[in-house]
């Protein structure tokens, strides 16, 4: 028990050098609003700073100012173009104060927050504005003020008096395809405003990305390809999910088993549930459960479940839509706080019942139809002993009871109910195989048919195209994005599957047609293709 407790100490104390690390160590003690001469110190993403427990598709900013007494610090920036937006400030501990979420800012007068369900994603950039305020106080009881974050929680138990500043925490997850890390809108000014009005802008911090030297990748690809000796230890068969509280309980399941380790795991737990909640740098807006597995149960697990729904946006969607989660992402890691891999709702195939199979192995061990042409998503298991196993649930819809938010430890199973992933471990990569075999149904589709009507004149000034998405069995379309050089039509249903447009053309103009498309399970759909306004010999 002691060497436990030692154990577990070392992890969070840690923790807490790893957040020196990030930024959250106390700066010199401030003189005046000037005493800091940049903004945003540090960006965090992937392999540049693996280290608690990241998703892959998130990245992060960092910035530790000290706040002009009777003043504050103001963030003024514009909406990314991404799924998700927040800003954070964290203790020395990283365990969260306070946070807003995207959907909460009031933007600038003239903007609009595109974050709101409905609202128009292709708001331009100078329509798009928002300004935050972080404060040196403690959060009011009742909730705080508009666009403010607080530095101090409302009962007093977590603050960053010991930073002698206040930490700030940018996210944004998944911005959309082909824009840069901040969603295409660059990181919002950082402005230190003092009692009596006088404001001083910080200028960028300029290259505060730690190089990616690959270690992520390194370790995701290692590991044995031969089973290991079964021992009962360090994980459960099949794998419980417990919701996460905080990082010291979390820490006590490294040495749960399905065989030893029980009754001093649940009795240091008694102990450890009963301290504040969050570490690890935790995100307000996500809840987790997390479980673990062994190689020595069977070379590999398979992880079966339902996929919450959520709002589509990668390929520019021009909407905001709504669904039972934000976002949601399965992740593999080790214990010392790496990930390994994900994979987020809209890049794991399912089926036509919206279930997805992850395959959960070292990459030695990788069974050959652990691939999404066979339907089934793989995540890697690396080289220790035991592999974390981690799942995140995103701003649930207050109508979505199955959300991890509304679980307990101890009824996990129960709340998920569909949404619980449930394991079965597998002795060999074969195993999996035959099991499961390869299913292409489940597999997302390869191309969507786009068929152009027949016009008797040489140059008809307009075009009826008839879309029709192939390859997807009994999946139904859910929404569709069709333009024609850069301008979005109006399409017309005309079957489950198959949607019309019309094309206006003038005269020897090229057309090209872009098609983006989403089904009900989520899977997406693209296609471009491109055609001539006048008809040449031989075409349609």
């Amino acid at each position: 028990m002691q060497r436990l407790w030692v154990g577990v100490f070392r992890v969070v104390t840690g923790c807490a050098a790893v957040a020196c690390a990030l930024g959250l160590a106390a700066p010199a003690r401030a003189q005046g609003p000037d005493a800091r001469n940049c903004g945003w110190a540090l960006k965090v993403s992937g392999d540049q700073a693996n280290i608690l427990y990241p998703d892959e598709a998130a990245k992060y900013w960092a910035a530790i100012l000290p706040i002009p007494p009777g003043g504050a610090i103001e963030a003024k920036g514009r909406f990314p173009h991404a799924r998700y937006l927040s800003f954070h400030t964290y203790d020395v501990a990283t365990t969260a104060i306070d946070a807003l979420a995207d959907v909460d800012l009031v933007p600038d007068p003239g903007s609009l927050n595109p974050f709101k369900p409905g609202a128009d994603r292709t708001t331009p950039d100078d329509r798009r504005g928002y300004t935050i305020r972080m404060v040196g106080e403690r959060k009011p009881a009742g909730g705080g003020a508009p666009n403010t974050i607080y530095t101090e929680n409302a009962d007093g138990s977590k603050s960053t008096r010991s930073l002698g500043g206040g930490s700030l925490t940018l996210r944004v997850y998944e911005a959309d395809r082909g824009l840069d890390d901040s969603g295409g809108v660059g990181l919002p000014t950082l402005t230190l405003v003092a009692a009596d009005g006088t404001r001083t802008t910080l200028p960028e911090c300029g290259a505060g990305t730690i190089p990616d030297v690959g270690a992520t990748q390194t370790l995701a690809s290692s590991g044995f390809g031969a089973p290991l000796p079964a021992n009962g230890l360090v994980s459960y068969d099949p794998p419980r999910w417990t919701r996460y509280t905080n990082a010291p309980t979390a820490l006590t399941y490294n040495v749960e088993s399905d065989t030893l380790g029980d009754s001093v795991a649940e009795a240091v737990r008694d102990i450890t549930t009963k301290f504040p909640s969050g570490g690890f740098a935790e995100n307000e807006h996500n809840k987790y459960v997390f479980s673990a597995m062994s190689p020595g149960f069977g070379q590999v697990l398979v992880l079966r479940g339902k996929l919450p729904t959520t709002p589509r946006t990668y390929d520019g969607e021009p909407t905001m839509g709504t669904g039972e989660l934000r976002y949601w992402s399965m992740c593999t890691g080790i214990q010392t706080t790496q990930y390994l891999a994900c994979h987020n709702d809209d890049a794991i195939p399912v089926d036509d019942q919206g279930r997805y199979t992850i395959a959960v192995s070292t990459a030695a061990a990788r069974p050959a139809n652990a691939r999404t042409a066979c339907g089934v998503a793989w995540l890697p298991a690396g080289p220790l002993p035991q592999t974390v196993l981690f799942m995140r649930n995103m701003l649930p819809d207050p109508g979505f009871r199955h959300a991890v938010q509304n679980a307990q430890p101890g009824t996990e199973e129960r709340v998920l109910g569909d949404f619980y992933p449930r394991g079965e471990y597998f002795a060999t990569p074969g195993d999996v195989e035959r099991k499961l075999g390869c299913d292409r149904d489940r597999a997302p589709a390869k191309a969507v048919s786009v068929t152009t009507s027949a016009s008797p004149k040489a140059c008809p000034t307009r075009r009826t195209l008839t879309i029709r998405l192939r390859g997807i069995g009994r999946d139904r379309l859910r929404s569709i994005t069709v333009t024609a050089n850069g301008k979005r039509l109006k399409a017309r249903r005309v079957g489950r599957r198959s949607v019309r447009v019309v094309v206006k053309t003038s005269g020897r103009q090229r057309i090209t047609v872009r098609v983006r498309a989403t089904t009900r399970t989520g899977r997406r759909l693209t296609t471009v293709r491109r055609y001539r306004a006048c008809k040449t010999a031989g075409q349609r």
